[in-house]
């Protein structure tokens, strides 16, 4: 499709506003302090120069409100990401580490400033698919077996190279893979911060598991004011509480708009701003504005009949992780074989909104936010867990086949693949296991993940390429 004006005016507005978001974060600080952590984080540098090679891969070749929403996430995406940097490595006093999945509210009404270890190595990869190379060679000459998972090679390179940012203390959890625990191992012999890890039941998703879970959450705080400057504002936890409400039921209210057929929205335009909205702001209020407007874009190409990909064929649910090195990968998929990226499983969720009436209700509902992590839920527990989850977003959004992200690094998920083939198989589900490293491209590369889906377009899907390869 060729492009028009009115799509070059949203597409370059949008790309001046973010650089103009990366100039003033450049200026606005202490440019000693700043020449230091370049010099420091050699990833930082990546991070502010290259963001425009995720924007223009992810807005090429997309067209009108989906364009629009595209550039709207990816704009926020960068405010969100120099507002994250600036709270923490401007202010390392106020520091705290936490891993990826931990919720961090909590964190928040307490006054510190939670930096999650895998942060730079799930957006590096976004930037520049070959940014984590030194880091997992890092890990690997270390010693750390060549066949875990790449994402988290990645942040013990970083720890090991001393890029890691300092902190008070830090949070973990025994969730969601042994990889991931015995990763953390590591980091705590090289960090040497005061370390408290959560235990996360293995049977998570009884009353009992979330009654205990509650306690734990209870001894964290205690143990976080004993160990940091942080004290905990039960009024503020509320209030960041209800906030998160509102912008999840507006999330839930969009995410409902892509299940007409065809979606007036799909791919990063729906991944993106759940993982925006969850680990770089929760409590803050910018996620709100996000998907009002959104959820008004994705309702106006509703009403006008308009499909996201106008060349819909086929409706495709993402599972497993994403592959970060080549996230433009459905953008791809989209102009060569009609296929709409519709939902994926770090994003898609049926978490219940927070209880804000007591101390404990809110505990209780960040606590299950926690059990309930998107792949920490799916990799503990009976295989239901897993495969439960997967059939009902499957039904859910319509989708005409799932394509599982084959990550070599995860064990557990791979484990499953036999029954989760034979499953599918008894549904009618056509599946793609689709061979990849979540942030390496250098064992699986971009033509080979292309190579993969063209075959099972062409010979499950009987599928014919609307552009030539």
């Amino acid at each position: 499709m060729v492009k028009n004006l009115d799509d070059e005016i949203i597409r370059y507005k949008y790309y001046i506003l973010i650089l103009l978001r990366i100039l003033w974060f450049g200026v606005s600080k202490n440019p000693l302090t700043t020449f230091r952590l370049l010099r420091r984080f050699s990833w930082l540098p990546v991070t502010l120069v290259k963001f425009s090679n995720l924007y223009f891969n992810l807005c090429d070749n997309r067209h009108g409100d989906y364009l629009k929403a595209m550039a709207i996430t990816l704009n926020e995406f960068a405010a969100g990401l120099l507002d994250y940097f600036g709270n923490t490595l401007y202010h390392p006093e106020k520091v705290i580490l936490v891993e990826e999945i931990v919720s961090t509210e909590i964190f928040l009404a307490m006054g510190l400033r939670p930096f999650a270890l895998e942060l730079p190595s799930l957006v590096l990869p976004l930037l520049d698919p070959v940014s984590l190379s030194k880091y997992i060679d890092k890990s690997e000459n270390y010693g750390i077996p060549s066949d875990i998972c790449s994402l988290l090679k990645s942040s013990m390179g970083m720890v090991l190279e001393k890029e890691m940012i300092d902190g008070q203390a830090v949070i973990t959890t025994n969730s969601p893979c042994d990889n991931h625990l015995t990763s953390y191992t590591l980091m705590e012999a090289e960090i040497r911060r005061p370390f408290y890890r959560l235990d996360v039941p293995f049977h998570f998703t009884t009353k009992r598991a979330s009654d205990y879970f509650v306690t734990e959450l209870e001894e964290m705080i205690t143990w976080l004011e004993s160990h940091t400057t942080g004290r905990m504002d039960w009024n503020k936890l509320k209030e960041i509480c209800e906030t998160r409400n509102q912008w999840v039921e507006l999330q839930m209210e969009y995410f409902e708009t892509i299940r007409v057929k065809p979606a007036p929205m799909a791919g990063e335009a729906v991944f993106l701003p759940y993982w925006l909205a969850s680990i770089l702001h929760p409590g803050s209020r910018k996620n709100i504005e996000m998907f009002k407007t959104l959820l008004g874009l994705s309702k106006q190409n509703m009403a006008n009949h308009i499909a996201a990909v106008p060349n819909e064929k086929f409706r495709v649910l993402i599972w497993n992780m994403p592959i970060f090195h080549f996230l433009d990968v459905f953008g791809w998929a989209e102009n060569t074989w009609g296929v709409a990226a519709i939902a994926e499983s770090l994003s898609h969720n049926q978490i219940p909104l927070i209880d804000t009436t007591s101390k404990e209700s809110m505990l209780r509902g960040i606590g299950n936010l926690i059990l309930f992590a998107p792949m920490a839920r799916h990799s503990r527990g009976p295989a239901e867990n897993y495969l439960n989850d997967l059939f009902f977003a499957h039904h859910a959004y319509k989708a005409d086949m799932i394509w599982v992200g084959a990550n070599v690094g995860c064990k557990k998920t791979m484990a499953l693949s036999g029954m989760v083939r034979e499953k599918c198989r008894e549904k009618g589900i056509p599946i793609l296991y689709l061979n990849m490293e979540v942030v390496d491209p250098r064992s699986v590369n971009h033509d080979m993940i292309k190579e993969q889906i063209g075959h099972f377009m062409e010979n499950t899907m009987k599928a014919q390429r609307t552009i030539a390869p």
